[in-house]
């Protein structure tokens, strides 16, 4: 298991969220791109570099809404040599992102205001400096208008999606809720990560396990307190253990600590969402104890 940086973190504001595009656009162009001091364990890099060898995929479990969140996707990437990119957002944004990237012009869709924090301004920001630095592939592989009958079904399409897009054969970061990334079965059902074990034996996960600090997803959130002493760590893991940082040094795996800022703003959801086609319910698809994933 890895340990990420000790980078802390700008005080909480109460601005978590906007309503209105000019104000998204201003909160991309405010968001500051800088770099993440990330301090690998030796067994943890050759790790995630081993997926990324052996099955072309490296997952990354978030907590969607953090406002370092699309900064730790740029630290791995730098680290791992990384330019091919996969995010649980909607498909349906593609051509809307692509235009951004291509001419920095960003326009509205009905989809980037979902509301739940996997889409920021900082996500915007970074995907734009990683595009002008140089070669970027990015696969969108969710979607809001195919329908899923469960949650699992939902996993299984974006398994589909992701093994079918473009970048299959390119070395890909594959970034989604920390729900989604588990590579065994859970209570929900076979998750992303499960499915794609499958397919690809020996992927890897990286699982964030944030420190104190606020977040936006649907409405400002905070994390529960942790154990004292605890530091909070970035971890890989695979489908056989549950870390591979050894427990005696556990405590010394660190990670950026979670804080909402200006810069990590997430377009607000201005009505209850829809519910997906095909599906009655709560478009978040979450238990009521997990609202984030």
């Amino acid at each position: 298991m890895p340990a990420s940086s000790a980078t802390v973190v700008r005080p909480v504001r109460c601005m978590p969220s906007v309503a209105i595009l000019e104000e998204f656009r201003l909160a991309v162009a405010d968001f500051t791109v800088e770099d993440l001091d990330l301090s690998w364990e030796p067994e943890a890099l050759a790790a995630a570099r081993r997926s990324l060898a052996e099955t072309g995929l490296l997952l990354v479990g978030e907590v969607h809404g953090v406002r370092q969140n699309p900064l730790l996707i740029r630290a791995l990437m730098g680290t791992l040599g990384v330019t091919s990119l996969a995010l649980e957002w909607p498909a349906e944004l593609t051509d809307m992102l692509q235009t951004f990237l291509r001419e920095g012009r960003l326009i509205h869709h009905e989809w980037l205001w979902g509301g739940d924090g996997r889409i920021t301004a900082g996500h915007f920001a970074v995907l734009q400096e990683r595009a002008r630095a140089g070669s970027l592939a990015v696969t969108l592989f969710d979607s809001m208008t195919e329908p899923s009958w469960s949650w699992s079904d939902r996993d299984e399409a974006m398994g589909r999606r992701l093994l079918g897009s473009p970048a299959r054969d390119a070395s890909t970061l594959v970034v989604a809720g920390n729900a989604h990334t588990h590579l065994t079965p859970t209570d929900l059902g076979p998750p992303l990560g499960a499915r794609l074990a499958q397919e690809r034996p020996g992927v890897r996960e990286i699982r964030i396990n944030y420190g104190n600090g606020g977040f936006y997803n649907f409405q400002p959130r905070r994390f529960g307190p942790h154990i004292a002493g605890h530091q909070p760590r970035v971890a890989v893991e695979d489908a056989y253990s549950s870390s591979i940082c050894p427990r005696p040094t556990r405590r010394s795996c660190r990670s950026v600590r979670a804080s909402s800022g200006r810069g990590g703003l997430s377009p607000r959801a201005l009505a209850p969402p829809p519910p997906r086609p095909g599906r009655p319910g709560d478009r978040r698809r979450c238990p009521a104890r997990r609202p984030w994933c």
